[in-house]
């Protein structure tokens, strides 16, 4: 009878394997065991404390400052913006052939053509004085017959240059732009360039040896 005593009762061995239950639980979720030691085989992936990042070395150790991306000056002076494609182009001068001194086939060739904005050198005979052009800018207008049905309207800038003294039968040479028209072309632009613009090197009428410009 005092050996059947000794054994535990039915109730406290259930207390007892339920207590070892509920301690066997709580080392599995927290890491620990009865004696409060962190279980060394349960890594991060298991749920374990976080590894704390290296902190940041200081230059000259074995691992270098991460490179920021460098910022331009806010003084630095932008690229200009290239402007020679929006440059006009040079004018279209036509060259003086030695065996057309007087300019008419050249003339005959850009009337045929419809040629307009070229610049010529021609000369003729003065066959019609018209009166001067008050509208805007004076002009002095007079007809000069370069060759065979060919004849040119000049419109000389007497605001620019000086007037011609010419008389009807007078032989006058000229530099200028031609313009085209159904009646064989007007030239124009008969004086000097009052501006420093180079797109308009300017012209001249030569009468009796003496230049007007």
């Amino acid at each position: 009878m005092a050996e059947d005593s000794k054994k535990p009762g039915p109730l406290k061995a259930l207390f007892l394997l339920i207590a070892a239950g509920v301690l066997y639980l709580v080392q599995q979720f927290t890491g620990l065991d009865l004696l409060g030691k962190k279980d060394e085989d349960k890594t991060v992936a298991d749920g374990g404390p976080p590894v704390e990042a290296p902190a940041e070395t200081l230059p000259g150790s074995d691992r270098s400052w991460p490179e920021k991306p460098s910022k331009k000056k806010e003084t630095e002076t932008p690229p200009k913006p290239d402007t020679s494609k929006n440059k006009p182009a040079p004018p279209k001068e036509e060259p003086k052939s030695a065996d057309d001194p007087d300019g008419y086939k050249l003339v005959q060739s850009l009337f045929k053509a419809g040629t307009s904005d070229a610049w010529i050198e021609c000369a003729g005979e003065v066959v019609h004085i018209l009166p001067t052009d008050n509208e805007g800018h004076r002009h002095q207008v007079f007809l000069v017959e370069v060759g065979p049905k060919i004849t040119l309207k000049i419109a000389h800038n007497i605001d620019l240059a000086d007037p011609v003294p010419i008389q009807r039968g007078d032989r006058v040479e000229m530099k200028g732009e031609y313009e085209w028209n159904d009646k064989g072309g007007v030239l124009h632009w008969t004086h000097h360039n009052p501006s420093p613009n180079p797109i308009k090197p300017g012209g001249w009428i030569k009468h009796k040896g003496k230049l007007y410009e």
